[in-house]
């Protein structure tokens, strides 16, 4: 979690560098080096990455105040997300400079060993750091916050044809 006056100094959408936009990432490299590198990243369906978000903040609350009773119900907490937050994946990726891949978190394994192949990573495994164990997101949604995801990021849904599944 890099966050500094310099990269704040700069504008970027993100307050952290890990989350710069891919546009925002190239006003950092020379022009050659951002053109001549494989740019990929991954997508993620939109009411599982704000399920994922929102257990991430409840989680950091339980332990900061000892449980997460006062922590926001999901439906307010969407209601409430910040400019930030409210980012669609595709802000992320469309710009001056094109994407080279964009794989899917739901194929992580077989979309990341194609990017490993690309770039010449023979025999890495990706570590699965930070999992949480949840229900399916599904089961955290009522209809009000399913349609606040829907009306929020309604263009990665249609971009990257995600359905909210009820498995």
């Amino acid at each position: 979690w890099i966050e500094t006056a310099a990269i704040r100094a700069q504008g970027f959408t993100s307050p952290v560098l890990q989350h710069l936009t891919l546009d925002d990432l190239c006003r950092l490299l020379p022009r050659e080096r951002r053109e001549d590198r494989f740019k990929f990243c991954f997508v993620r369906n939109p009411w599982e990455r704000m399920l994922s978000a929102y257990l991430f903040e409840r989680n950091h609350y339980r332990h900061s105040h000892g449980d997460a009773a006062g922590f926001l119900p999901l439906v307010e907490y969407l209601r409430q997300l910040n400019p930030f937050q409210r980012l669609e994946q595709s802000d992320y990726i469309d710009g001056t400079v094109a994407m080279d891949f964009v794989g899917r978190f739901e194929n992580l394994e077989s979309d990341f060993n194609h990017v490993a192949q690309r770039i010449g990573l023979s025999g890495f495994t990706l570590p699965h750091a930070n999992r949480t164990r949840h229900r399916h997101y599904s089961s955290y949604y009522c209809a009000e916050a399913r349609a606040i995801v829907a009306q929020l990021f309604q263009r990665d849904i249609s971009r990257f044809d995600y359905r909210f599944d009820v498995s």
